[in-house]
């Protein structure tokens, strides 16, 4: 591919959100603060499937061009099995990674808002995470506001993503 068009591209698909995570951090769930009077217990079920969405979405924005890989990974262990086949397909080749690297790629991003659109309906879910991104490369950063769509289902009482979608919701600067 010409590198004139290899740059652009690279930097258009970072701004969609390729997917990827902060190897230098487990993926954890963020914790709900308790409160004085809660008696301990598991979180009620769509509190848990936005604490799954919020680690997700932070899992796929949250990344440099040496942990790529490892972020990659992470969203596989938070897939549902049909969507975890999707992502398999999706593996970051070598020459991707060089490209990254070469470019300095990065991307973070910190919550904004946690919309739960819906009442959890069974085993289904669907959450919208809001993020400030900031994704950079030696030619340039961007950044704005995306709206990550996550839906989940519930299997053997755990919330998997079955799908991610990323919308922006200003222009990027």
């Amino acid at each position: 591919m010409d590198r004139r068009l290899r740059i652009p591209l690279l930097v258009g698909c970072l701004a969609v959100g390729v997917a990827a995570t902060n190897a230098t951090q487990p993926v954890e769930l963020p914790k709900p603060a308790p409160a004085a009077n809660a008696t301990p217990g598991p979180p009620p079920a769509d509190r848990q499937a936005a604490r799954v969405a919020t680690a997700y979405a932070l899992t796929a924005t949250n990344w440099t061009s040496r942990t790529r890989l490892t972020a990659w990974r992470r969203e596989l262990a938070l897939a549902a099995p049909d969507y975890r086949r999707q992502l398999r397909r999706t593996r970051p080749t070598r020459s991707w990674l060089r490209a990254l690297r070469i470019e300095r790629a990065s991307s973070r991003s910190t919550v904004v808002a946690v919309e739960q659109v819906a009442a959890v309906r069974g085993s289904r879910a669907r959450v919208l995470v809001t993020l400030r991104e900031r994704t950079a490369t030696s030619r340039g950063t961007l950044v704005g506001e995306t709206r990550n769509q996550v839906l989940l289902q519930r299997s053997h009482g755990e919330w998997q993503v079955t799908r991610w979608t990323v919308f922006a919701t200003e222009e990027p600067r």
